[in-house]
C-alpha cells in the first residue's frame, strides 16, 4: 500500500508539479520511499519520463537506485538518463556482478530481463543512443548455436524453453538492426550475409517463430541493397565487390558477389550497381561495341565471325598475347565459342542418330565416323570439367547442379565409349558375330548396353542446353520456373506414391487369385489361353496398370470378372482411384506448377537477373578460353606452366 505522502510523490511526478516534488524530497520529517511504484509498477521517474517532463527527470536522477534508473531507461531512451553519473555508477557495478539477466524475475517489469538499453536502442534503430553505447564498451552477445549443448543452454532450455525462444528472438532482432550493424560491424555488407544465413536457419529450427526471423532476413537484405544504393561511382562498387579478395596475393573483383550468389542473396545480386559493373566486366574493353549494336548488325556480325571461329582458336593457340587473343579471353566470346562447340555437338548428334554416315550399309557396324568425334569431345569436355574442379574447388564446382549434370553425361558417355572399345577388341576375330545382325544379340551384351547409355546420355545432353537460356531475358524465366516446377514434382510424387501404393495393394488383394486363372477362348476358329484379370496378375502389373489408367490406356473391362459381388468392389475402386488421381492430385499438381509460375513472374526480373550472373561468372573466371575440342591442343602458356611447375617440384625435393 501507497502512504498519502507517497502518493502525493508520484503524482507531483506524474503532473511535473516540481515544486511540490521538490518538497517531498527535501521533507526529511516525513518517511518517505523514494522508490515506491504505483498500482501499474511505474515509478515517480517512470511517470516524469512518460510526461516528457525534462525539469522532474533531473530532479529524480541524484536520489533514485539504479534499478529505477534503468526500468525508466528503457521505456525513454533519453541522453540526460545515459549521461548521467548516477546510471553510469550503477552500470559499472552491475558488470562487476556479472549475472546473467535471463535468470531475473522482475515481475512489475514491463520489459523482459534479457531487454538491455542497447538492446532495446537498436530495436528502435536509435544511432544517437547506440553510438553512446558502444563508445562505453557495450555490445550486444550473439546467441549460442540453436544445437549448442554447453551446460548453459541446457540449463537456459531446463528452466525456460519459451523465456529462452524469446531471448534469442530479441538478440537477433538487435543484432539485425542497421543502426547497430552499420556502427558495430567493420564490414556491414558481410555482416548482413552472416545473420540471415543464420537467422534462415533458425526460421526452419523455430518455426514458432518463422515470420518473425523471416522478416528480419528482408530486413537485413533491404539494409544491404540501401548500401549499395549509397555508392556513388565505379570505383567504390568495386571496392564494396572485391572486398575480401586479397588472397593468394590476388584480387577478385567479384569476390563479394561470388558469396552473395553462393548464399542466395538474389535482391544483392541484382542491384542495378552490381549487375552494371557485371556487365562492364562481362564485355570488356576489346568486345564492348558489342553491347551498343542494334540486332542487325549483330546478326552480320554472327554471320561473318561464327565461319572463322575455328582460326581464332588457332590464333589464339599461337600467340594468346595479340588483340585476338585478348578478345577471346573476354567473358563473352568465351560464351559465344562455347555456345558454337555445344551447337556443332547436337548436329553431331543428329547425325549420329540419324546414321547420315551409315545410310547406305545394309548393317551398321558398331563404330561410325561421328565416333571418333563424340569421344574427342568427351575427353575435351572431361579436361575442361576437370580444370575447373581445381580452379574452384570441390565443393564449390559441387553447388552448380549444372556440373553435376556434366558429370553424369560424362560418366555415360565413357562408360559408353569403354564398352564399345572392349567389343571391338573381343569379337573382332570371330567374323560370325561380329558381322551378325541384332535380333541375334543377347540383351545383356555389351554393345547393347553401350547403346543404352549412349541413349540417355544424349537425353540428358540435350536437355542441359537449357543451361544456356538464363543469357536471354525472355528465354531465363521459363528456364528458372522450370526447375521450380520440378521441384513441385517431386513434392507430389510424395503423395501420389502414397495414393497408388494404396490402391494398388487394395486392388490386388481383390484380385489376386482371379489375374493366376485362365481358360481358354475361342476366336478366329482358334482356341487361345486367357486370363481371368488381364490388367491385374500380380503385383508388378497391377501397379503399371494402375499407372497407365491415368493415361486412359487401361479399359474399364478390364476390372470385369465372373463374380458379381467381387466385380463391383472392383468398379467402386478402379473409379475412386481415377477420381483420386485425375481430377484432385493432378489439378493440384497444376495448381502448384500454376503458383510457382507466377512466383517467378512476380519476382521476374531479380530472379533473371541472378540466373544470368551465375552463367557470366562462370566464363569471367580465369581459364577455359578455348571450346571443346581445340582445349585438347596444347598450347605455349600451358607448356610454360607445366615447365613452372616442374622447376617448382624439383625445386621443393631439392630443399
Amino acid at each position: 500500500k501507497l502512504t498519502d505522502e507517497e502518493r502525493v510523490y508520484l503524482n507531483a511526478a506524474a503532473l511535473g508539479d516540481v515544486p511540490i516534488l521538490r518538497q517531498s524530497l527535501e521533507d526529511i520529517d516525513v518517511p518517505l520511499n523514494l522508490n515506491c511504484v504505483d498500482y501499474m509498477g511505474r515509478s515517480a521517474l517512470h511517470l516524469a519520463v512518460d510526461n516528457d517532463n525534462m525539469e522532474s527527470i533531473e530532479l529524480l536522477l541524484d536520489r533514485l537506485q539504479f534499478e529505477c534508473l534503468e526500468e525508466s531507461l528503457l521505456h525513454a531512451i533519453i541522453r540526460t538518463i545515459i549521461e548521467h553519473p548516477s546510471y553510469i555508477a550503477g552500470e559499472e557495478s552491475l558488470k562487476k556482478r556479472h549475472k546473467d539477466p535471463f535468470f531475473r524475475t522482475d515481475e512489475k517489469s514491463q520489459f523482459s530481463p534479457d531487454i538491455t538499453p542497447l538492446i532495446l536502442a537498436a530495436h528502435y534503430n536509435n544511432h544517437e543512443i547506440i553510438q553512446m553505447f558502444l563508445s562505453r564498451n557495450h555490445t550486444i552477445v550473439k546467441p549460442h548455436h540453436i544445437s549448442c549443448r554447453c551446460s548453459e543452454c541446457v540449463t537456459k532450455r531446463g528452466y525456460d524453453s519459451l523465456k529462452r525462444s524469446r531471448s534469442r528472438l530479441n538478440a537477433y532482432r538487435a543484432l539485425a538492426s542497421p543502426a547497430y550493424m552499420a556502427l558495430s560491424s567493420p564490414d556491414p555488407i558481410m555482416t548482413t550475409f552472416e545473420l540471415r544465413q543464420e537467422m534462415k536457419k533458425l526460421a526452419q529450427v523455430e518455426k514458432e517463430f518463422k515470420s518473425e526471423y523471416l522478416s528480419l532476413v528482408e530486413q537485413c537484405m533491404d539494409f544491404a541493397c540501401e548500401l549499395m544504393d549509397l555508392c556513388r561511382g565505379t570505383q567504390e562498387v568495386e571496392a564494396v565487390l572485391s572486398e575480401g579478395s586479397q588472397e593468394n596475393g590476388s584480387r577478385d573483383p567479384l569476390a563479394r558477389l561470388k558469396m552473395a550468389m553462393q548464399y542466395e542473396e538474389k535482391k544483392f545480386v541484382a542491384h542495378p550497381n552490381c549487375q552494371q559493373h557485371l556487365t562492364s566486366i562481362w564485355y570488356g574493353p576489346e568486345t564492348g561495341f558489342m553491347q551498343s549494336l542494334t540486332l542487325w548488325k549483330k546478326s552480320l556480325m554472327w554471320v561473318v565471325c561464327v565461319p572463322l571461329v575455328p582460326v581464332f582458336c588457332f590464333v589464339y593457340i599461337l600467340s594468346p598475347d595479340n588483340k585476338i587473343g585478348n578478345a577471346m579471353r573476354c567473358p563473352a566470346s568465351k560464351f559465344i565459342t562455347h555456345t558454337l562447340s555445344h551447337v556443332c555437338f547436337l548436329i553431331l548428334l543428329a547425325a549420329a542418330t540419324f546414321r547420315l554416315d551409315e545410310k547406305f550399309l545394309p548393317i551398321p557396324s558398331t563404330r561410325s565416323s561421328t565416333s571418333d568425334w563424340f569421344e574427342n569431345r568427351s575427353l575435351g569436355l572431361l579436361w575442361m570439367e576437370c580444370k575447373q574442379m581445381h580452379t574452384s574447388g570441390l565443393r564449390i564446382y559441387l553447388l552448380d547442379d549444372y556440373n553435376i549434370i556434366d558429370f553424369i553425361v560424362l560418366s555415360l558417355y565413357l562408360a559408353s565409349y569403354t564398352l564399345r572399345f572392349l567389343v571391338d577388341h573381343r569379337i573382332k576375330s570371330v567374323d560370325k558375330w561380329y558381322n551378325q545382325a541384332r535380333f541375334y544379340w543377347k540383351p545383356n551384351d555389351p554393345e547393347i548396353v553401350s547403346d543404352v547409355l549412349f541413349a540417355v546420355a544424349n537425353v540428358v545432353s540435350i536437355a542441359r542446353t537449357t543451361y544456356l537460356m538464363p543469357a536471354f531475358e525472355v528465354l531465363g524465366p521459363l528456364q528458372i520456373s522450370l526447375g521450380r516446377m520440378i521441384g513441385d514434382i517431386t513434392r507430389f510424387l510424395v503423395l501420389f506414391t502414397l495414393v497408388l501404393l494404396a490402391f494398388m495393394v487394395g486392388i490386388h488383394n481383390l484380385y489376386w487369385y482371379y489375374g493366376s486363372q485362365t481358360f481358354l477362348v475361342n476366336k478366329d476358329g482358334e482356341q487361345k489361353l486367357m486370363h481371368t484379370s488381364e490388367a491385374f496378375q500380380g503385383m508388378p502389373r497391377t501397379l503399371l496398370s494402375l499407372f497407365w489408367s491415368m493415361f486412359g490406356l487401361v479399359s474399364v473391362d478390364s476390372v470385369e470378372i465372373k463374380h458379381p459381388s467381387k466385380e463391383k468392389v472392383g468398379h467402386f475402386l478402379f473409379a475412386l482411384y481415377h477420381v483420386a488421381i485425375i481430377i484432385v492430385l493432378t489439378n493440384m499438381l497444376i495448381a502448384m506448377m500454376s503458383h510457382s509460375f507466377e512466383a517467378i513472374q512476380g519476382d521476374c526480373d531479380v530472379e533473371w537477373k541472378f540466373a544470368r550472373t551465375r552463367l557470366w561468372v562462370n566464363y569471367i573466371d580465369e581459364g577455359n578460353t578455348l571450346p571443346v575440342p581445340f582445349n585438347m591442343i596444347p598450347t605455349p602458356k600451358s607448356l610454360a606452366y607445366i615447365w613452372q611447375w616442374v622447376k617448382e617440384l624439383f625445386k621443393s625435393q631439392r630443399e
